[in-house]
């Protein structure tokens, strides 16, 4: 999985997750393809599970449980499911602040980046549609109520709506 010099994607995917929320992996793999050799190795991840549950939609994906990898890039997305984010996710997300280069969010996955603290005195982003609920419920969250495309500080970085995910992972 991965060539010796392999960058590590790490994508989390919690119970009730948007399918689109996943896409921004596409461009690492494009860019697998268009090298013709394994830059990127990506993985999905969950908590305890080998086989997720649904997405929204139904479709289940095979995921890899959390271990104590360290990667230069995670990812995590938002959930239509109350209750998605566990403690174990929170210690995770906390534990991968200290072992990766970055951690970035897409659409509201920034709310699950939010409750697990990171987004603390952060700028940050989601959805335009949920922005004002980001600023609201997380008031410590800098530009959390403005809808801008991506913001990148220093190690997190976060998107606004899941397409521009893809934006932020071109960054």
């Amino acid at each position: 999985m991965g060539g010796p010099h392999a960058a590590h994607r790490f994508s989390i995917v919690l119970p009730g997750f948007r399918c689109l929320s996943v896409t921004a992996l596409s461009v690492f793999e494009l860019a697998n393809w268009e090298i013709g050799e394994p830059v990127y190795d990506l993985h999905l991840l969950s908590e305890n599970r080998r086989v997720h549950p649904p997405s929204s939609i139904g479709i289940g994906v095979e995921t890899e449980p959390f271990d104590d990898t360290n990667f230069d890039t995670l990812m995590v997305g938002g959930s239509a499911v109350v209750g998605a984010l566990t403690p174990g996710v929170i210690k995770f997300l906390r534990q991968g602040l200290e072992r990766s280069r970055r951690i970035a969010s897409t659409c509201t996955g920034a709310f699950v980046l939010a409750e697990a603290g990171l987004l603390d005195g952060r700028r940050a982003t989601t959805h335009w549609h949920r922005a004002r609920d980001l600023q609201a419920r997380f008031p410590k969250v800098e530009g959390g109520g403005r809808p801008y495309l991506q913001f990148i500080d220093g190690q997190v970085w976060t998107s606004a709506g899941m397409t521009a995910g893809i934006d932020l992972a071109l960054a």
